[in-house]
C-alpha cells in the first residue's frame, strides 16, 4: 500500500498507525457472556509486513490483552510483550526481535465488557408481550469503536476480509455480515449442520420466546460465518440474543430479511417494501450489483444513531425501521423511508468504495442522504421529497450561517474529532451542494460520473477530489475548482440581484451570509475574500412569458444579459441552489405580485425562508418580515408552512410574558385561515388511510397544532379533546398527522391526570412512533411540577439512555420548562456525561439556544467553560452563538415585539 504523502505533512500523523504493517484478514472468534456483561475473543490477523520491525501496533481500547504473538509463514511463533497505550488507544506488541518483511500472523487473546453506552459491543433489552425479559448483544464500531471490540488496524484505509465466529447460547440468533457458514453444537454428539444459505439463519432461535434466565441451560452453539468481502474495521457487525425475521424476499438475487425483537414482525412490512425499492434502484443507478451476499436490516431497543450501514447488516433503532402504516403519520413514513434508503445506498457509497480517512466521512453521508431522497422520490414521486428536502435544508443554513461553522471537509486528527462530523453540515449541507451539482451539470452526466467513481474504487479508499475528477471526466465541466470553494471553506453565500438598464441587465453579486450582524463580528477577523463557485439557475418574467436559464459566479459579481428587458428575475429557480438570495424593496413586490401563479412551492419557501433569516441577521426589519407573511395566508405547502411556523416558535422563545398576547394574535391571524380552508376537523373520506392525501394532513396536524398551542384558539383545543377520545378507543379512527397534533395540544394544556394517562399511554405503545409521540408530550407541558418529572425519567431509567438526551432538550426548549431544565442538566451534569451515550451529549445541549436572555447566556459561557465536551467543542460553541443571535434579535427588536403585530 503506498502512502499518502499529505498525511506526513499533518498533524494527524500522530494519530494514525504506522503504514509499515497491513492487514489482509482477520479470523476473529467472540464468547460473549450476555448476563454476566462480558465478553472474550481471539484474533488471528494476517499482515503484509513491508518492512523489518520488531514490534507491532494495532488499535485496542478498554480491552484486556492476555496474550499475544506472532506466526510468520513456516509456522514459527514468537511471543510478544504486551504494552498497552490507553491514551492513544493503542496496544503495541513487542517481539525483542526482528520480524523480515513479509506475510505474518499476529493472533491476540483478549476479554472485555460488554457496556452500556452503546459504542463498541454493548447490551440491548427489552420486554415481550408476557412480560419476559430478553438482552441482546450488539455491535456500533463507526467511527472508531472496533477497537472496542477486538485489536485491529481501525482506519478506514486498513480494508481486510473477516472470517468471523461466534459462540452463543444455542437458542440465540447470531447475524454478522455474511450468510452463516456453519452451526455446531458444542456437544459433540450433535452433528454439524451446514449453511450455505442466508435462509437457513433463521433455522435456530428466531421464533423462540424463552426466557434465558428462567429455562434451562440449552448449551452452546458455534455459529461461523463466511468471509466478507474486502472492507474497514467500522463496519463489523455482530447481533446476539433473541429475534424473530420476516420471510426472505429475493431482490435481484440477493435474499433481503428484517429481523426485530418478538412478537414485532408485524411492523416490519413497510420497510420490507422500502428496502426492496431501495436496492433494486440502487443497482440500476450505479450499474454495479448490491455487494454482499445478503441484507438484514436489524431492528434492536437501543442504538445510539438512527442506523448503521454494515454490510450485509444493518442495524437500526426501532423506530427507523418499525412502524405501523395504518397509524404511522406522513413525517413518520418519510422518516423511515428515508434512513432505510440512506444505509442501502451506503453500500455501494462508503462499503465498497470508502473514505481513506475520516475527513472524507462527509461524502459517505452527504452523498447516502442525497440518494436516499433519489430513490425514495423513485419509490414515491407523490411525496415530493425534494421539496421536502428543501425544508430539511434549513437547520443546515441555521448553522452554517454562524462564525463557529466549519468546513464540510476538514482536518480530523484524533478519534473525538470524527465523531464531531456527524452533523446537519455532513449530512444536510453536504446532500445539498451535491443537489446542486446533479441540477446544474444534468441527472445523466452525473449519474455516469457516480458511476464511473464507484467502478474505479471499488473495494479502495477514496479522497474527495477523486469523485470530482470522475463527474468532471464525464460532464466535461469544471467540477473540482467548483466545488471546491463549498467543500474547503465554512459558510454560504448571500447573492443579490439588481436591475440595470429598464431590465435587461442584472448585476448579480455574492457576499457571505452571517446571522450575527456586523457589529457583533468586527472583533472577529474574517477572510474577507470567501467566494464561492455559484450555479445559479434562475428565471426571468416577460409580461406573461416565463424563462428559466443559469449563469455560473465565480468571483465578487457578474452582470447578466437577458434577451429583453425583464419585468422581475427570481434567482435560485427551482429552490435547488445552497445560497440565499435578496432583491430590492421594488424587485421584491414584483416578484411576490402573482406569487402562486409564478413561483412553484419549492420557490415559494426559498422567498419566505431568505426573508425570516434576514429579518433574524437585521438586514431587514421584523415587521418587514410581519407584513410579508401575510401574503402567505392561503400557503397550501407544508414546506412554506415549515418557515411560518418555524418563525412562529422561534417567536415564541423570544417573547416576554408582557408579549404573548401579540403573539397568540399574530400565530391565530396567520395560521387560522389556512388551518379552517382544509378544516379543523376530518372529514369522513380523510379518515380513510387510502383515499386521503397523507402531505394534506401532515399540513393539518402542524396547523392544528400551533392553533391549539401558541395561538391558543378554543375551538381547536375541543377538537383536540375529541379527537384523543376517539383516538384511545381505536388508534385508526383518527388520522395519525391529527392524533398526533391532539396529544401535542393536549399536553401544552395539561393538569396533572393528563400527564398520568400519557404516562401510561407511553408505557403501552404498540409502535415505536407512538411511544416517542407520548415521551416528548411528556416534554410539552407548562406546569414546571410535571416537567420535573419529566426531566427524572431521563435519569431513573423510564426513558432509554438513547431517548433521554433529546427529552432534556426538548423541556429546555420549552418556553415554561427552559430555566428548570437548565438547573436540572446543570446539576446533573456529571451524571448525564457518564450515562449518556458521548456523541448525544452535545445534541442534548442545543436546548441551551432556548435561554433567551443575556444573564443566562453568561452562565451558558461560564458553564462549558468549565466542563468541556470533548466529542463536541465546535458544536457547543455554535449552540451558544445560536443562543446569542437570538439575544441580540431578541434586544435589537424589543419595539416591534412590544405592540400588536397585527397587519403591522
Amino acid at each position: 500500500m503506498s502512502t499518502d504523502t499529505r498525511l506526513l505533512l499533518d498533524e494527524s500523523v500522530s494519530y494514525r498507525l504506522p503504514r509499515s504493517v497491513v492487514p489482509e484478514r482477520y479470523d476473529l472468534h467472540l464468547v460473549p457472556d450476555i448476563e454476566a456483561g462480558t465478553f472474550s475473543g481471539t484474533v488471528g490477523v494476517f499482515c503484509n509486513v513491508l518492512s523489518d520491525t520488531d514490534e507491532v501496533l494495532l488499535n485496542s481500547l478498554e480491552l484486556i490483552i492476555e496474550s499475544g504473538k506472532a506466526i510468520d509463514e513456516k509456522g514459527k511463533e514468537i511471543d510478544a510483550a504486551v504494552h498497552l497505550d490507553a491514551d492513544n488507544e493503542r496496544v503495541r506488541l513487542g517481539f525483542g526481535k526482528t520480524l523480515k518483511a513479509g506475510r505474518w500472523q499476529f493472533q491476540i487473546a483478549f476479554n472485555g465488557i460488554l457496556n452500556d453506552k452503546l459504542h463498541g459491543f454493548y447490551r440491548s433489552s427489552y420486554t415481550d408481550e408476557s412480560g419476559t425479559k430478553h438482552t441482546l448483544a450488539v455491535t456500533q464500531c463507526e467511527p472508531t469503536d472496533a477497537r472496542r471490540i477486538f485489536p485491529c488496524f481501525d482506519e478506514p484505509d486498513f480494508k481486510a476480509v473477516f472470517k468471523i465466529s461466534v459462540l452463543v447460547d444455542a437458542d440465540a440468533v447470531a447475524l454478522s455480515n455474511s450468510p452463516i457458514e456453519s452451526e455446531k453444537s458444542e456437544k459433540a454428539e450433535k452433528k454439524e449442520t451446514s449453511k450455505t444459505s442466508s435462509k437457513s439463519e433463521t433455522s435456530k432461535g428466531s421464533k423462540s420466546k424463552a426466557d434465558s434466565k428462567s429455562a434451562k441451560p440449552r448449551g452452546k452453539k458455534l455459529v461461523v460465518f463466511k468471509e466478507t468481502m474486502k472492507m474497514s474495521t467500522y463496519l463489523v457487525a455482530l447481533v446476539v440474543g433473541n429475534l424473530e425475521a420476516t420471510e426472505p424476499v429475493d431482490v435481484d438475487g440477493c435474499p433481503l430479511r428484517v429481523w426485530t425483537p418478538a412478537g414485532k414482525t408485524n411492523l416490519a412490512a413497510f420497510s420490507e417494501r422500502v428496502a426492496s425499492a431501495s436496492l433494486s434502484f440502487f443497482n440500476r443507478y450505479y450499474g454495479i450489483k448490491y455487494p454482499g451476499e445478503k441484507l438484514d436490516l436489524v431492528a434492536v431497543p437501543d442504538f445510539m444513531f438512527g442506523a448503521m450501514e454494515n454490510l450485509g447488516c444493518v442495524i437500526f433503532r426501532e423506530n427507523a425501521l418499525l412502524l405501523d402504516e395504518k397509524t404511522a403519520a406522513q413525517q413518520e413514513l418519510e422518516r423511515v423511508a428515508d434512513i432505510v434508503a440512506h444505509e442501502l445506498a451506503h453500500m455501494w457509497f462508503g462499503d465498497l468504495a470508502t473514505m481513506r480517512w475520516w475527513n472524507g466521512l462527509w461524502l459517505n453521508e452527504a452523498f447516502a442522504t442525497f440518494m436516499q431522497m433519489l430513490a425514495t422520490d423513485d419509490w414515491q414521486p407523490n411525496w415530493k421529497r425534494w421539496d421536502t428536502f428543501g425544508a430539511s435544508r434549513g437547520a443546515a443554513f441555521s448553522t452554517d450561517g454562524l462564525l463557529s461553522t466549519r468546513p464540510i471537509e476538514f482536518t480530523v486528527r484524533k478519534p473525538e474529532d470524527a465523531e464531531g462530523m456527524f452533523d446537519v453540515l455532513t449530512y444536510e449541507k453536504g446532500a445539498s451542494v451535491l443537489r446542486m451539482l446533479e441540477q446544474y451539470l444534468g441527472a445523466e452526466s452525473y449519474r455516469l460520473g457516480i458511476a464511473h467513481y464507484l467502478n474505479s474504487h471499488k473495494y479502495g479508499n477514496t479522497e474527495t477530489t477523486d469523485l470530482w475528477d470522475a463527474i468532471e471526466e464525464k460532464s466535461e465541466q469544471p467540477v473540482r475548482q467548483m466545488m471546491d470553494s463549498w467543500i474547503f471553506q465554512g459558510g454560504y453565500p448571500l447573492v443579490h440581484a439588481s436591475k440595470e438598464e429598464g431590465g435587461q441587465s442584472w448585476l448579480i453579486t455574492q457576499h457571505r451570509f452571517f446571522y450575527l450582524p456586523e457589529e457583533k463580528r468586527s472583533h472577529v477577523k474574517q477572510d474577507s475574500v470567501s467566494r464561492y463557485h455559484i450555479p445559479i439557475m434562475y428565471k426571468a418574467a416577460y409580461g406573461n412569458e416565463r424563462v428559466e436559464g443559469r449563469v455560473l459566479l465565480t468571483g465578487n459579481s457578474t452582470e447578466l444579459k437577458l434577451p429583453a428587458a425583464a419585468d422581475w428575475l427570481l434567482l435560485n429557480a427551482g429552490g435547488h441552489g445552497f445560497y440565499r438570495c435578496s432583491y430590492s424593496d421594488d424587485d421584491l413586490a414584483a416578484i411576490t405580485k402573482n406569487l402562486y401563479r409564478d413561483l412553484s412551492a419549492i420557490e415559494r419557501f426559498g422567498l419566505i425562508s431568505d426573508l425570516w433569516a434576514s429579518a433574524l441577521n437585521g438586514s431587514i426589519e421584523l415587521k418587514t418580515f410581519f407584513r410579508h407573511s401575510y401574503q402567505f395566508k392561503a400557503e397550501t405547502d407544508k414546506n412554506v408552512w415549515t418557515v411560518l411556523i418555524g418563525a412562529i416558535n422561534y417567536l415564541n422563545q423570544i417573547v416576554g410574558k408582557g408579549q404573548r398576547s401579540a403573539l397568540r394574535e399574530y400565530a391565530r391571524e396567520i395560521v387560522m385561515p389556512a388551518l379552517e380552508a382544509i378544516g379543523i376537523s376530518e372529514t369522513s373520506s380523510s379518515k380513510n388511510r387510502q383515499a386521503k392525501d397523507a402531505v394534506k394532513e401532515q399540513l393539518r396536524g402542524m396547523l392544528f397544532t400551533t392553533a391549539g398551542t401558541i395561538a391558543e384558539v378554543e375551538e381547536v383545543v375541543e377538537e383536540a379533546a375529541t379527537l384523543y377520545a376517539k383516538y384511545k378507543k381505536s388508534r385508526t379512527s383518527v388520522s395519525p398527522a391529527l392524533a398526533a397534533a391532539a396529544i401535542s395540544v393536549l399536553a401544552y394544556h395539561g393538569d396533572e391526570a393528563q400527564y398520568r394517562d400519557f404516562v401510561q399511554q407511553f408505557k403501552k405503545a404498540s409502535t415505536p412512533q407512538e411511544e416517542e409521540r407520548f415521551m416528548y408530550a411528556l416534554a410539552g407541558f407548562r406546569d414546571k411540577a410535571l416537567l420535573s418529572k419529566t426531566l427524572e425519567k431521563t435519569l431513573n431509567g423510564e426513558i432509554r439512555t438513547q431517548n433521554a438526551p433529546y427529552v432534556v432538550r426538548s423541556v429546555m426548549l420549552n418556553p415554561w420548562g427552559r430555566e428548570l431544565a437548565w438547573n436540572f442538566m446543570k446539576e446533573n451534569w456529571d451524571k448525564m456525561v457518564k450515562i449518556y451515550p458521548v456523541v448525544m451529549v452535545p445534541r442534548m445541549c442545543e436546548g441551551v439556544t432556548g435561554l433567551v436572555s443575556e444573564d443566562q447566556l453568561l452562565d451558558v459561557q461560564n458553564h462549558f467553560e468549565k466542563n468541556e465536551v470533548k466529542q463536541g467543542l465546535r458544536t457547543i460553541s455554535q449552540h451558544m452563538e445560536k443562543l446569542a443571535v437570538a439575544v441580540y434579535f431578541k434586544t435589537r427588536e424589543r419595539h416591534t415585539l412590544e405592540r400588536s403585530w397585527l397587519k403591522h
